[in-house]
C-alpha cells in the first residue's frame, strides 16, 4: 500500500460524524465509506480511482455541512441520497446510505 493511501486512510479515521443540513440529520463515517473508496463490488478499483476518490477526502466535511440541494434514490431496498456543493470551479457529490435509522457516508466523486 502506497503512503499516499495510507495517509488518507488516517484522515477518513479522524473524520468525526456531522450534522447535515439538506439532510436534518448526523452522517457517520464506518469502514463501509473507507471501502466503498477502495473497492467496487468487492473488487479492487483501479490504482488511478483509488487515488482520486481518496483525493477528495479534504472537501467531505464542508460538502456535507454546506450543501444545500439533496436527491433520494431508492433501489434494491436500498435507500441513498445525494448531496452537492459547488466549488469554485467544480462540483463534489456525496452519496449517503441511511441504513437503518442511521446516515452513512457512502461515496464522493467531483461531479461530470
Amino acid at each position: 500500500m502506497s503512503d499516499f493511501i495510507r495517509k488518507q486512510k488516517k484522515k477518513y479515521k479522524r473524520l468525526k460524524s456531522c450534522y447535515c443540513p439538506a439532510l436534518g440529520e448526523t452522517v457517520y463515517f464506518t469502514s463501509d465509506g473507507m471501502n466503498h473508496l477502495l473497492y467496487k463490488n468487492r473488487r479492487p478499483r483501479s490504482v488511478n480511482e483509488r487515488y482520486y476518490r481518496l483525493g477528495l477526502i479534504r472537501y467531505i466535511i464542508l460538502t456535507i455541512k454546506k450543501s444545500k440541494s439533496i436527491n433520494c434514490r431508492k433501489k434494491r431496498g436500498l435507500v441513498t441520497y445525494s448531496i452537492e456543493y459547488n466549488f469554485n470551479s467544480f462540483t463534489i457529490k456525496i452519496i449517503i446510505l441511511k441504513e437503518k435509522n442511521r446516515y452513512i457516508f457512502l461515496s464522493i466523486m467531483k461531479k461530470k
